[in-house]
């Protein structure tokens, strides 16, 4: 059974690492980043675990290059045709492994009653909702400052819009129903907690970028990351409260 789920996890790392170097999901650093990424994933989460990560990956990849050519014009667009980077890819899913490891520490020598899996779909949900607002709300030609509410430029650090705030739930909601298939039940409470962390999550980023990343003091990888790891750490303390 084992030597099963090692050739399936073999199998879709390469199937994935292929078409994100054929599609250009990655540039090159980030495939091979994101490769080592989700066999860390694969091995220590499991199947159920990488293939979340790999909806993430997918569904966010779509959504950056949704309306391309309009970012292009704009020269708002990641890379050249939407790929990205591996900062990106690092700052995405280091929070998701750092909750893999308190996954594998719980189960060898804590063995805490603890959903790390529903912790691990937040970290995830966090920057898909943060990207679902950013590369879709940047349509919407009504964008406001998060800690101002002046209106500002499509694109700016800290912008917040009506179709943006819309799609931050709409990435929450993707999440949440992969969750529910992977882990093979529906939960109402379990959805609430992807989704509405997910939006705050999304929420807490534009206000690091309007606070912080405006001010060189820390990149837009670092407030990814940030606005993750605060939200992991949140739904930590709703579980074991």
């Amino acid at each position: 059974m084992l030597f099963l789920q090692l050739i399936a996890l073999a199998a879709i790392l390469i199937i994935f690492f292929i078409l994100s170097v054929k599609f250009r999901f990655l540039d090159t650093r980030g495939s091979v980043i994101a490769l080592l990424l989700g066999l860390a994933i694969g091995i220590f989460g499991g199947l159920d675990w990488l293939i979340l990560m790999l909806v993430f990956a997918v569904t966010s990849y779509g959504a950056t290059r949704a309306w391309l050519e309009f970012k292009q014009k704009k020269h708002l667009q990641e890379g050249t045709n939407g790929e990205r980077h591996f900062s990106n890819v690092i700052s995405a899913g280091l929070p998701g492994l750092i909750v893999v490891f308190f996954n594998v520490l719980n189960s060898y020598w804590i063995n805490a009653n603890i959903n790390f899996f529903l912790i691990f779909a937040v970290s995830y949900a966090v920057i898909e909702a943060d990207t679902f607002a950013s590369e879709i709300g940047i349509i919407d030609p009504k964008v406001v400052m998060v800690t101002t509410m002046k209106e500002t430029t499509q694109g700016a650090n800290g912008g917040v819009s009506l179709t943006g705030t819309i799609a931050s739930f709409a990435g929450g909601f993707v999440i949440a129903a992969a969750y529910d298939i992977l882990s093979g039940s529906f939960s109402i409470v379990d959805n609430l907690i992807i989704v509405a962390l997910a939006a705050l999550g999304s929420l807490v980023d534009s206000i690091l970028g309007a606070t912080l990343e405006n001010r060189n003091l820390i990149t837009k990888g670092q407030v990814n990351f940030l606005s993750s790891i605060f939200c992991v750490a949140l739904v930590s303390l709703i579980i074991l409260l």
